[in-house]
């Protein structure tokens, strides 16, 4: 069980569950129709299934799960928690009709090569849709850059913003230039201005701690993209970086022999190599890996490439079901938008 330090938010009704990598971090909002926002990664779920319950929120009362956007962090404990409470999940429908058609491009799990057990979205929600807690409403708002799909939920009585990847406390999100659209870095400014124009005491973001000055963070980070409207090449290097991290995480490392084939047989590496470099994958791979090794983002022990990153390592055999979309069964209803429920 995760200890009380890593719980904020008593007071309200919102409780924010800060959680390590592989995961990322959940929002439960409390009340007389709970929500849980995200769900971490798959082999947490147990945990994030318990953690719930610590709150003082039967999982089984939940009345929805929304989740910020697809990505397997977000994403991975659907299923489990679908089959645990029932619950129906709520997206946004950009990322809601790649689950469903269980398109490859779902959840980017094949092109990032990150597992994710099959889950359908029930609900649409686009922005300015509004999702109701019993006694009060979350405001929905579209912040693509990071993810097309990516929304954040906004409470306007406690000033609350549950703002999953478009707001980071200390570092920026990466940017798929390959996958997200013709200009990801100028949309993501464009939802950072947005989330200026709030009123907001606190901010939850998917990843570090809480966020209390808004307007600071969202300036910093506009200024960083601003720095990559024009070079590529640094949101290549950036995201590639983040990627590899995360699969070092989610595979307890990768052994030395190993490590260059891994890069050179995943699709995000062949298309940054080749797409946006210029560079042959096999010379992308080793500029990759010896750039980590140089700032110590990564570090070899017993002949495995190991990520610096605190994290907690899945379990083998973590997964019970499919994790690959092209391998999902088929969803069984069709989704419709919160607007028509």
């Amino acid at each position: 069980m995760t200890g009380r330090r890593r719980i904020l938010g008593q007071g309200t009704r919102f409780r924010f569950l800060r959680r390590p990598f592989p995961s990322a971090n959940q929002v439960l909002v409390t009340g007389p129709a709970p929500v849980l926002i995200d769900t971490g990664f798959g082999s947490d779920a147990a945990e994030t299934l318990r953690l719930v319950d610590f709150q003082g929120t039967s999982p089984g009362s939940l009345a929805a799960i929304l989740n910020t956007h697809h990505h397997s962090d977000h994403v991975g404990g659907n299923y489990a928690f679908a089959r645990a409470t029932g619950a129906p999940i709520y997206a946004h429908p950009l990322e809601a009709r790649l689950v469903n058609r269980r398109d490859l491009k779902a959840c980017r799990a094949e092109w990032l090569d990150q597992p994710v057990e099959p889950y359908q979205v029930d609900r649409f929600l686009s922005g300015g849709d509004r999702v109701d807690l019993g006694d009060a409403e979350l405001q929905v708002i579209h912040t693509p850059g990071h993810s097309s799909g990516q929304i954040c939920f906004y409470e306007p009585g406690e000033k609350v913003l549950v703002c999953g990847d478009v707001l980071l406390d200390s570092e920026v999100s990466w940017i798929n230039l390959v996958n997200e659209g013709t200009s990801p870095v100028e949309e993501a400014i464009a939802s950072l201005e947005r989330i200026m124009r709030l009123d907001v005491a606190i901010a939850y973001p998917g990843h570090g701690t809480a966020i209390t000055d808004v307007g600071d963070a969202c300036r910093r980070t506009i200024r960083r993209y601003e720095g990559w409207m024009d070079d590529p090449e640094k949101v290549a290097w950036h995201g590639s970086r983040r990627i590899f991290a995360f699969a070092l995480m989610i595979n307890n490392g990768i052994a030395r022999d190993d490590v260059h084939s891994y890069i050179e047989g995943t699709q995000w590496a062949r298309d940054h190599a080749r797409v946006i470099l210029g560079l042959p994958v096999s010379e992308f791979a080793r500029e990759l890996v010896d750039g980590l090794l140089t700032t110590g983002a990564v570090y070899w022990t017993s002949e495995r490439l190991h990520s610096r990153v605190p994290h907690k390592v899945p379990p083998p055999g973590w997964a019970s079901a499919p994790t690959r979309p092209g391998a999902w069964p088929p969803a069984e209803s069709t989704s419709r938008s919160v607007s028509d429920h």
